[in-house]
């Protein structure tokens, strides 16, 4: 993801870091650099969850005020713990069908041939659903950690 946004900001500059600081620990970020000009925070646990916050998909975030602006930078930690997820667990079903299905249909199934050719379609199936978890679920994390940001920011500028 590595997003990053520079904002005019005129308002008061400590107000604005409380603003992000109190949003930071509320979503359950470890503060990691507090100073007059600048917070930085990361998020530990798992940004998949449903009970997780939207802004902890943008692990680490970084916010920098200088002269009449900030920037705020987000990592893409989520995105790639959830890639890592969708490649394990994917290998995990193919391994499972492949060996287990393979040999329960082995014994069982009329003809070894269509048992071979019955893994090889369920294998198949699984390569083909692979790309799509790859793009969907990574863009849906990507998203809701733009718009959470985008939200700090406007929360930062309107408040302050």
């Amino acid at each position: 993801m590595d997003y990053e946004r520079s904002v005019e900001f005129a308002g008061d500059r400590r107000k604005a870091l409380e603003v992000a600081q109190t949003t930071f620990i509320q979503a359950g970020f470890r503060i990691e650099d507090v100073s007059d000009s600048s917070i930085s925070a990361r998020y530990e646990g798992s940004a998949a969850s449903r009970r997780c916050h939207p802004l902890c998909s943008a692990s680490p975030v970084a916010i920098e005020i200088s002269g009449r602006h900030f920037i705020v930078t987000g990592g893409d930690d989520a995105v790639r713990q959830m890639r890592r997820f969708i490649i394990r667990l994917m290998g995990a079903f193919a391994a499972f069908y492949g060996v287990g299905m393979g040999i329960l249909l082995a014994f069982l199934g009329p003809g070894f041939e269509k048992s071979l050719m019955s893994v090889g379609i369920i294998l198949g199936l699984m390569l083909i659903e692979l790309p799509i978890f790859l793009v969907v679920g990574p863009a849906t994390v990507r998203r809701r950690a733009t718009q959470a940001l985008d939200t700090l920011i406007h929360n930062m500028t309107v408040l302050c």
